[in-house]
C-alpha cells in the first residue's frame, strides 16, 4: 500500500493481492482488490480480475477486466486501508 504514490505493474508482472496507491497502471496481471485515490489505468497488455475502487478508470483497447467497479466506496475503502497500514507500522 502506497497511498501517496503511483504504482505500476509491469508487462510481465503477476500480482495476487490487495493493492492501494494514488495511481495504478496495469500492464501485466492483477487479481484482487485494486484501490486508487486518483485513477486506475489498464493498458493494452493489462489484465485485472477483482474489485476496482477509484474515481477514474481507463481501460485501453486490448486490456482485459473481469470484476466490479465501485467509485462510491472510495472514501470508506481508503479509510480502512490507511488504518490497516498504520496498524502494520505500529506493530513493526
Amino acid at each position: 500500500m502506497v497511498p501517496e504514490h503511483g504504482l505500476a505493474i509491469g508487462k510481465h508482472g503477476n500480482v495476487s493481492a490487495e493493492i492501494m496507491a494514488r495511481t495504478i497502471t496495469v500492464l501485466g496481471t492483477v487479481r484482487g482488490k485494486i484501490t486508487a485515490t486518483d485513477r486506475v489505468e489498464l493498458l493494452p497488455t493489462g489484465r485485472a480480475e477483482g474489485r476496482i475502487v477509484t474515481r477514474s478508470l481507463i481501460i485501453d483497447e486490448g486490456a482485459f477486466f473481469k470484476g466490479m467497479v465501485d467509485p462510491r466506496l472510495k472514501e470508506t475503502v481508503l479509510a480502512v486501508s490507511r488504518h490497516r497500514l498504520k496498524q502494520d507500522t505500529d506493530d513493526a
